[in-house]
């Protein structure tokens, strides 16, 4: 296997080093794997010059992977915060938007640079010394459940800063070299932009955009329902230019320099060629080249595996943290899985009398899908037979629009590609309600799904095959293991989850059991409409059973009108629905802003002290406070207990001390286990003699850094600490969640 194949140990040391050293942020597994590399050739039984070489190379790479990915990890003296910066910019990335991503240097320091509203960076080009004044800090990571990761993201790519800029000036122009780059880039854009207005003069903005995207990697364009869609039907990787797409692009070249029997080499400088040319078409993003390099190597390699190998070589090379981009291991794992499990399939699928011809389309789409189990967590993947079909389906009108694209950019029609790519958002639209109401997210079990990935493979193999034989008893054994020990996590699941989301400067928290879900508040309008949406579609939850309307400011409120409006919500209560100058300017701000607002306040319902709500397994939501409202603001602000036999949760709205000395004399405040502190937590809130009738062990601040109002105050806090509460805040920690059992 290795003599025969001899860049797989180089390409799985590569792959090693790059990925340990990240994860560990050290050079050690660079050396381990350098030396492992030298003792493997020495073990060799060929000793060729050629060979030596090969290995000597190896090493000498994995120690630059490990040298390149540490060095750009370590923590590195600099300065947070406002200041003037000398940046070099080292990367321009047109969108076809206008909205250009920029990267530079400080000081030897990667950084993600993000220009402000009244900057026009786009005149500063790669190779630019720029002197900025702007904010220097960590990269924002994912606030709540299923939010994008912008410091992981980035991270990956090796930059831990980013640059928010608030003024530039240009210090030094490029070189020249980067002046012919950037030459380059710039007619290469050009060109691309015409080709593109030119091809979807007739479309409709949607097909224009999913043109950008599918055909040139290029997801500027997209709006965020479209967005939605791909991700929840789980074909967010068609959005990006892939393998799947240059199979497409590049679908009958093989076939035709095959049947032109011309020199092997010559066939491979042409295929290049070509596969540069749609490369240059498309964009060059990481997602194109990525796709490039691997369809180049699987042409010009004498097998796939080896085909495979050398692309990781040449992209790991080229950048070592390629090894830890989700792109790049989606990919691998795709055309792995297809090498592995198509054969096998094609056998199943003759065995139940499938032609031939559409067994060949339909095993390589299935053996894709099974390579990428390991990352359904990742991808937000549901388990739903009807969307495993879209998913088929989709990969399909993706292919089938790329194979139409070039030959419609040549000949001037676009109809093929927008028709394909119009059954393509359809079939997306449909998967996006399927997996909303009817499917369950994986949200655990990463070492199962890898398992059952290996087992599913290892029993394709023809029985006569050695690995299979070995292999597929203990992994099957290891398989059992796993499902018993997910099994017990099911079993063993907490009663009721409870998300305090980080929502800035509002309010918002879910509450979940096994039958049930309320939300209370849902912070302002822009909040509700996507970060409590994508909250509810990471649990799965396509309506809220219950929904809670604190009082009437617009941090709590709006949101839940978005979410109503989205049908997110089956019924909603508050306890005020009358009409008071509170309420009148609650609806006059969405009135301003064109939202629809009436069959939302119709279609409250006031709740009153003593009322409960059953969520199931003998869990329920208490109303304390009001009695009898007299308005909607913050002191008639609804006063809850969770109450979940073992455990009780406290919301307290913006109530002040006023209300809270009437709760004490009145003596229905509870002992509570968690407090949701009143008013983000107000210095005009929380008051000692408060605390001292609940005693909370854990007192949660929903709030937005920096804000505007000081919160939370510093003597709330002293006086939070002084009871012994453990203070959590949704402006450092994100998203809060307690699981009871």
């Amino acid at each position: 296997m290795i003599s025969r194949r001899p860049l797989l140990v180089p390409a799985i040391m590569m792959l090693c080093s790059g990925i340990l050293c990240y994860c560990l942020s050290d050079m050690l597994p660079a050396y381990v794997l350098c030396v492992l590399s030298l003792i493997v050739f020495a073990m060799s039984p060929d000793k060729r010059a050629a060979v030596f070489l090969g290995y000597f190379i190896t090493a000498a790479v994995v120690l630059y992977c490990g040298f390149s990915i540490t060095r750009s990890l370590a923590c590195k003296a600099v300065s947070l915060g406002d200041g003037t910066y000398d940046v070099i910019i080292t990367g321009v990335t047109a969108k076809l938007s206008g909205k250009d991503s920029f990267y530079g240097v400080i000081d030897g320091i990667r950084v993600a640079v993000t220009p402000g509203g009244d900057v026009d960076f786009s005149k500063f080009l790669s190779g630019d010394a720029v002197r900025v004044r702007g904010t220097l800090e960590e990269a924002e990571d994912a606030g709540n459940p299923g939010e994008f990761d912008y410091r992981q993201y980035l991270r990956r790519k090796g930059i831990k800063y980013c640059l928010y800029v608030e003024s530039a000036g240009l210090e030094k122009q490029s070189g020249w070299l980067y002046t012919l780059i950037n030459g380059y880039s710039g007619v290469s854009f050009a060109l691309k932009k015409n080709m593109f207005a030119n091809f979807t003069s007739g479309l409709d903005d949607r097909s224009k955009a999913l043109v950008a995207a599918i055909c040139l990697g290029d997801t500027s364009l997209l709006d965020d329902d479209t967005e939605r869609f791909f991700r929840m039907s789980d074909c967010s990787h068609l959005l990006a230019v892939s393998g799947t797409h240059f199979a497409g692009f590049l679908m009958v070249l093989p076939y035709i320099l095959n049947a032109a029997a011309q020199d092997r080499r010559r066939n491979i400088i042409v295929y290049v060629l070509c596969a540069f040319l749609t490369g240059q078409l498309t964009g060059w993003s990481e997602s194109v080249t990525r796709a490039a390099v691997m369809s180049c190597c699987a042409y010009a390699a004498r097998d796939s595996v080896s085909g495979m190998c050398l692309a990781a070589i040449v992209m790991i090379g080229a950048n070592p943290f390629a090894a830890v981009m989700p792109g790049f291991q989606m990919s691998f794992a795709s055309a792995c899985a297809i090498k592995l499990c198509s054969p096998g399939l094609m056998r199943i699928l003759g065995k139940i009398s499938v032609p031939e011809s559409v067994a060949g389309v339909i095993s390589p789409a299935i053996s894709s899908l099974i390579g990428m189990m390991p990352f359904w967590i990742d991808t937000g993947m549901r388990l739903s037979l009807m969307l495993f079909l879209v998913q088929l389906g989709a990969v399909f009108l993706a292919q089938f629009a790329c194979i139409f694209f070039i030959p419609g950019v040549i000949l001037g029609i676009s109809g093929p590609v927008a028709a394909c790519l119009e059954m393509l958002a359809g079939l997306t639209e449909a998967g996006s309600a399927v997996a909303v109401y009817s499917s369950a997210r994986l949200i655990s079990g990463r070492a199962l799904l890898l398992c059952l990935c290996v087992f599913i493979c290892l029993s394709l193999f023809p029985p006569g095959i050695i690995i299979r034989r070995y292999l597929l008893k203990p992994c099957a054994a290891i398989l059992a293991v796993l499902i018993g020990a997910q099994s017990a996590v099911f079993i063993c699941r907490p009663s009721v989850r409870i998300v305090f989301a980080d929502v800035g400067q509002g309010d918002c928290c879910l509450v979940m059991t096994d039958s049930r879900s309320c939300l209370i508040d849902g912070g302002v309008y822009e909040e509700g409409e996507k970060t409590v949406r994508d909250l509810l579609d990471y649990y799965a939850i396509g309506q809220v059973d219950f929904a809670f309307v604190s009082h009437w400011d617009s941090d709590h409120a709006a949101g839940l009108v978005a979410l109503y409006n989205q049908h997110r919500i089956k019924a909603v209560y508050t306890g005020f629905d009358g009409v008071d100058d509170e309420v009148e300017s609650f609806v006059s701000k969405l009135d301003e802003d064109n939202i629809p607002i009436d069959s939302f306040m119709s279609g409250t319902e006031a709740v009153h002290a003593g009322e409960a709500f059953d969520l199931g397994r003998g869990i329920r939501l208490k109303i304390l406070f009001p009695e009898n409202a007299a308005g909607g603001g913050n002191e008639d602000s609804l006063v809850m207990a969770l109450e979940t036999g073992t455990k009780t949760v406290l919301f307290t709205g913006d109530i002040g001390e006023e209300t809270e000395r009437m709760l004490i004399d009145q003596n229905i405040l509870p002992d509570c286990d968690i407090l949701k502190v009143a008013h983000h937590g107000s210095r005009f809130s929380t008051a000692t003699a408060f605390l001292d009738a609940v005693r909370p062990e854990y007192a949660v601040i929903s709030v937005g850094a920096g804000n505007f109002y000081g919160h939370p105050a510093a003597e709330t806090l002293e006086r939070l600490s002084g009871c012994g509460a453990v203070i959590l805040r949704t402006d450092r920690e994100g998203a809060v969640i307690c699981e009871i059992s």
